[in-house]
């Protein structure tokens, strides 16, 4: 009982010194957060203070402010007449990053299936001991796992990091396997020089969410030197588990793609299946007839574009279009999307229509006449190494660019 009577009065006394004005001869240090160096010197001598300055490594946007206390906090109590060290952030003193290295290729593939490659953009043999890579796993803000390089590395040459447990066509670009390449579609990639400075990064730090999961990312061969901050647009991205172009860059991204020549021993009615057609005439820009077999009560509706309806803006052009492609075709060919399946819900035909080796789904979308409807989250058809989901998507950002048909 008296044990803890005792140890009741302590606390009652500890909140009523808490409660005291501070102890003769004693100050606090105060938040000084946002002032300048010789403000921050200012309002510390004030309270009898002696300064001492640290320069420590900032930002532009923070140069000559202050940035903390060194081996203390806002709000400790200090013997008047103490000297106090205070950081003053200084952009000047931050190492400037080497840029001669750079990521060239990431792939995020099935199961284990990871590998990073890099490119010595110097006319100098690069010691990569030097350099080391960090991954910020699931939108850390620090690194969680880092990957110690080895070797040399030539000028204008690449240098491949993968998973020992990859698949062989993947493990067998490595010069270097790692346990620790371990991430994928929301962490990011950091390369760091010799002076232990980021240096180059693939993806947000912090960012958690799945951006690039699935896919093989490219640096695209007009990025020449590595930079600490991600831009999305300086990537091409590929389908997944494509590692054809890996151990050559720059890469440069395929302007056109056509059909799968296996595809042609397939029969139309199955996933995959094509069949050679004449064209018949279509009345608007996603339907048209064919024959023999797609003709009379039957029709074919294109898979992955949606023209306005006839009467509406930019529907007479859309018809033309089509008509145009497909009345000049010398081959036609219809291809059941494994994705859309082989007919909707009136009973037409679902088809990718190629004219000449032409996806002209992806054309009229790309000449501005339809939206990119085209779905596939198995993205099971892949053309150049780049799926038909990315194909779409590349030909509407052409329209809206130029402002073409519907986007202008």
């Amino acid at each position: 009982m008296k044990k803890t009577f005792f140890v009741l009065a302590l606390i009652v006394s500890f909140i009523l010194l808490s409660a005291c004005e501070d102890p003769e001869g004693y100050v606090r240090l105060p938040n000084l957060v946002g002032l300048t160096e010789s403000a921050a010197i200012l309002d510390l001598e004030e309270l009898g203070l002696v300064v001492n300055v640290v320069m420590t490594e900032g930002i532009e946007a923070n140069d000559g402010t202050f940035a903390g206390y060194d081996q203390r906090m806002t709000g400790d109590l200090v013997p008047e007449g103490a000297v106090v060290t205070i950081l003053i952030y200084d952009y000047d003193s931050v190492p400037v990053h080497f840029d001669g290295l750079l990521i060239s290729k990431v792939l995020e593939g099935s199961g284990k299936n990871r590998a990073v490659e890099l490119f010595n953009a110097t006319d100098a043999i690069l010691d990569l001991s030097d350099f080391g890579l960090g991954i910020y796993n699931d939108g850390s803000p620090g690194v969680t796992r880092t990957v110690e390089l080895e070797g040399v590395l030539a000028p204008d040459g690449t240098w491949t990091i993968a998973h020992p447990e990859s698949d062989p066509d993947i493990s067998g670009l490595a010069d270097l396997a790692s346990e620790d390449l371990v991430f994928d579609g929301n962490d990011a990639i950091g390369l760091f020089d010799m002076n232990g400075v980021l240096s180059d990064l693939f993806g947000t730090i912090g960012f958690a969410f799945h951006s690039t999961d699935d896919r093989t990312m490219v640096r695209k061969e007009t990025v020449t030197v590595s930079s600490p901050d991600y831009v999305a647009s300086d990537w091409d991205v590929y389908a997944k588990d494509v590692s054809t172009m890996f151990g050559v860059h720059p890469v440069p991204f395929p302007e056109t793609f056509s059909y799968n020549p296996d595809h042609l021993a397939i029969p139309f009615e199955e996933p995959y299946g094509m069949v050679s057609v004449s064209f018949d005439y279509n009345y608007d820009g996603d339907t048209a007839k064919f024959y023999p077999g797609f003709n009379g009560s039957d029709s074919v509706r294109f898979v992955g574009i949606d023209t306005n309806e006839i009467g509406d803006v930019w529907s007479y052009e859309a018809r033309d279009y089509l008509n145009i492609l497909l009345s000049g075709a010398r081959t036609i060919h219809l291809q059941h999307d494994p994705s859309a399946g082989l007919t909707e819900t009136y009973g037409r035909y679902l088809a990718l229509v190629w004219a000449d080796g032409v996806l002209t789904n992806v054309e009229m979308v790309r000449m501005g006449y339809s939206q990119a409807n085209y779905h596939d989250d198995l993205e099971r058809l892949v053309f150049e190494g780049v799926t038909l989901n990315r194909w779409f998507e590349l030909a509407e950002a052409e329209a809206k660019d130029h402002g073409r048909g519907i986007w202008g």
